[in-house]
């Protein structure tokens, strides 16, 4: 039997042993390159706040156009909702683990990196917002908006400061297979 000189091998797992050196290896993070690790310089964080919310009041108004008999199921269905790509200014971070909020069903679904036209690191957030929570949604970028009472930061600064854009997802945006891939319409 191979691997019988570690007890971590199974029969179908041959893995090399592990020295003791190797166990005291302390953690490094290893993730994509040429990343600032600060937030996008926002001068004007009260207008940054309007915009987004304007977006995202624009795409609840949209979808509650779009969607068939909405005023009729939308109370029955406790997984109706949207789902949003958020992204954050090229070359800076996104607080994506701050969209993630169980409380009011927002679920983080997906993150990706991929590369702008001057090749910097942009940073995407998929998201599932329930129909229920938009509300709660739109008031963290009314509370971000609120000028922060003297000597304290602004609500959901981190987040929203980090976020450059959003939009409701495209079915490009939650394939995680290489485009090329993606089936031709019809």
């Amino acid at each position: 039997m191979q691997g019988e000189d570690t007890p971590f091998n199974l029969d179908h797992l041959d893995l090399p042993p592990i020295s003791d050196g190797d166990r005291s290896q302390p953690f490094q993070l290893v993730g994509p390159g040429n990343v600032q690790l600060q937030y996008p310089d926002r001068p004007d964080k009260r207008l940054h706040g309007q915009g987004l919310k304007r977006h995202v009041e624009s795409i609840k108004a949209s979808f509650e156009e779009e969607t068939p008999n909405f005023d009729v199921w939308k109370e029955s269905l406790v997984a109706f909702g949207l789902i949003l790509e958020v992204s954050g200014a090229a070359g800076c971070i996104l607080a994506s683990g701050n969209l993630d909020d169980r409380n009011i069903g927002i679920k983080l679904l997906q993150e990706k990196h991929t590369r702008d036209s001057e090749d910097s690191l942009v940073r995407t957030a998929i998201l599932f917002v329930p129909y229920g929570g938009l509300d709660a949604f739109i008031a963290k970028f009314e509370n971000y908006i609120a000028e922060p009472k003297e000597g304290t930061r602004r609500k959901h600064d981190d987040l929203i400061t980090s976020i450059d854009s959003i939009r409701r997802a495209s079915l490009e945006a939650l394939w995680s297979e290489p485009l090329e891939l993606l089936p031709d319409e019809g």
